[in-house]
């Protein structure tokens, strides 16, 4: 809380990944200088906290309790107190903008930008990965910091990497079936967003082409040899899975 509190009125840039119905909804803000803050939000259906702590193997209950993540009432989010409650605490900070995965977003995206928000819709996948790359590489370096938050790190514990034919990596569970992974979901579409408006030292300019394109969701014209290029660059090969990140090293 003491990390939120120091950070206020600082520019950040968001990232938002919505639950289904056994997922967390994560909400990261991270600040712009290295090493930068990573901020989370993090909410949970309040029907049957006691028993999704049994299922997940993680202290639902306790991590409430300590004011560490937030309930809502019923079995699923209720969109219209979560958008209310993004407001509010984008209303402590410069918002940038606010990147979100449009699969469980269609609804809530237009009505957050209706409300003057700035959002930008941010592809999943593999076009995660030079956001991946770098967080892996702050992490080492000691260029991020969360203040220890036990979440963001349980959910870091439970991130793996999957890695194609071209070298492009992407965040997976461990675990399929009860783990979860949302809040580095989120960081990592935060991250992707910074750093095409803070590019990592030393990527020359051809570089720096390349992963503007991907960070937008590639936004080379139709059928350009860039376009091409791209697609080929993060067209999944044979994926190979069960790499740990280095993200547990939070």
């Amino acid at each position: 809380m003491a990390l939120r509190q120091s950070c206020r009125g600082l520019p950040v840039y968001g990232g938002l990944d919505l639950s289904r119905l056994t997922d967390l909804t994560a909400l990261v803000l991270i600040t712009t200088e290295e090493p930068i803050a990573a901020m989370p939000w993090i909410w949970v259906p309040g029907e049957d906290l006691e028993g999704r702590s049994e299922r997940d193997r993680v202290p639902y209950v306790q991590w409430v309790e300590a004011g560490l993540i937030e309930t809502m009432p019923g079995e699923v989010i209720d969109e219209d107190l979560l958008e209310q409650r993004i407001l509010d605490i984008v209303d402590d900070y410069e918002l940038i903008e606010l990147a979100f995965d449009p699969y469980n977003a269609m609804r809530i995206a237009p009505r957050l930008a209706g409300e003057g928000l700035p959002i930008v819709e941010v592809r999943q996948g593999f076009y995660l990965s030079p956001a991946c790359k770098r967080l892996e590489a702050m992490v080492v370096d000691g260029k991020i910091r969360h203040a220890g938050h036990p979440v963001l790190r349980s959910a870091a514990e439970k991130t793996a990497i999957a890695t194609d034919q071209n070298g492009n990596i992407r965040p997976i569970k461990i675990a399929k079936r009860r783990h979860r992974i949302d809040p580095i979901v989120a960081l990592l579409m935060a991250i992707q967003r910074w750093s095409v408006g803070d590019p990592a030292p030393g990527r020359s300019v051809y570089e720096e082409e390349w992963y503007d394109s991907v960070a937008s969701g590639g936004a080379a014209a139709p059928g350009s040899e860039e376009e091409a290029s791209i697609e080929s660059a993060l067209r999944p090969g044979p994926v190979r899975r069960g790499r740990r990140s280095v993200y547990e090293e939070f």
